[in-house]
């Protein structure tokens, strides 16, 4: 292990002697253009050893006034109170650096109270600027955490809001299918259906807290729903699922599926006569993951958004905005054989295998 390791605070120690030499470098550039007719010779090493010091005073100093602006903030609340902190801190600020200054070029050629006089003449007033200057900037970074934290804290408000719509939806949904089968004395299918529903329920309230899974988690969730719906339609409803195994760890909004699976049930395959299917595809296409639910049903038709359909579009519109913004695609559109087709792209992220 290399000493740096055990030097503590040896990052703080390296950015405030890097932040001195960059301003020390450019104080003697200016100096230099002031002064074009001064010898060459030695220049830059005589001009760094007066000139480094000074400036290595306020490079040490930054990281305590960066901690007393988080520790004392300006904000609505409390800046009565902050504020004369930073003025004495300012005050002191300034008194360090220039005495310090003075107490090093005394100790190299002069005095330090003639010193001390003239510098506090020239750059009292340019160093509170710079203590003011770090502290707003301090401050600007708060505000800026403290908008994206609310703004993350209202996304997942909404989120959560319009998650808890969908459980109950299908949850009724499932009892009113179940309750038909016991009303046509079907026990054997009741009992089957009671426990797609109990291993339904107990996945979605493990995932309750996130708001993304593994799309092989959402199918598996999915598997109980259509246990459910295939235990009440039989041989009405067949399901054919084309799963990339390339895409089984993307991640996917939790309960993204289910509802454009029960779109395609209720809207498609109970309105038509006879048989039909329902087509689950998910790919990897270059940095995408394409999800896509088709029914062999009648398609969207006008109104929509009035017989249902539109509804669970609607929520899962809403859900996607929230969790990728512009980086996804919702298109609803018909199929090639027919039917109904939606089609989602998402950006395509794994999650870590567990060790």
């Amino acid at each position: 292990m290399s000493s740096l390791n055990w030097f503590p605070g040896w990052r703080t120690v390296l950015a405030v002697v890097g932040v001195a030499v960059g301003f020390s470098v450019m104080d003697v550039a200016l100096t230099r253009l002031r002064y074009p007719d001064a010898p060459l010779g030695g220049y830059w090493l005589v001009a760094m050893w007066h000139i480094l010091p000074s400036w290595l005073i306020p490079a040490a100093l930054l990281p305590a006034v960066v901690a007393l602006a988080r520790a004392a903030p300006i904000d609505r609340v409390s800046w009565r109170a902050n504020l004369p902190v930073h003025v004495v801190a300012g005050i002191a600020f300034v008194l360090v650096h220039l005495a310090g200054t003075a107490l090093i070029r005394d100790w190299q050629d002069a005095e330090f109270q003639e010193i001390f006089v003239g510098l506090f003449s020239r750059f009292a007033v340019v160093d509170l600027f710079c203590y003011g200057a770090i502290v707003a900037a301090v401050q600007a970074q708060h505000f800026q955490a403290e908008l994206r934290e609310r703004e993350i804290g209202l996304a997942r408000a909404r989120l959560q809001a319009l998650r808890a719509q969908l459980q109950p939806h299908f949850l009724f949904n499932s009892l009113n299918a179940i309750a038909g089968m016991a009303l046509n004395g079907e026990r054997e299918r009741v009992a089957e259906a009671v426990n797609s529903l109990s291993e339904l329920l107990r996945s979605a309230l493990a995932d309750s807290i996130d708001h993304e899974v593994p799309l092989e988690t959402e199918m598996e969730l999915l598997g109980h729903y259509l246990r459910l719906e295939k235990s009440r339609l039989d041989d009405r409803l067949s399901l054919e699922h084309r799963v990339d195994p390339e895409v089984r760890r993307a991640m996917v909004p939790s309960l993204l599926l289910q509802p454009l699976v029960e779109n395609a049930v209720r809207h498609g395959i109970e309105r038509r006569r006879g048989p039909g299917r329902v087509v689950i595809e998910a790919a990897r296409e270059g940095l995408q993951l394409r999800l896509e639910v088709r029914d062999s049903g009648p398609g969207f038709e006008d109104g929509a958004q009035a017989n249902g359909r539109g509804i669970g579009l609607a929520n899962t519109r809403a859900r996607l905005r929230q969790l990728y913004g512009a980086a996804h695609t919702l298109e609803r559109g018909t199929a090639p054989e027919g039917g109904a087709r939606v089609t989602i792209l998402l950006p395509f992220r794994t999650a870590v295998a567990p060790a």
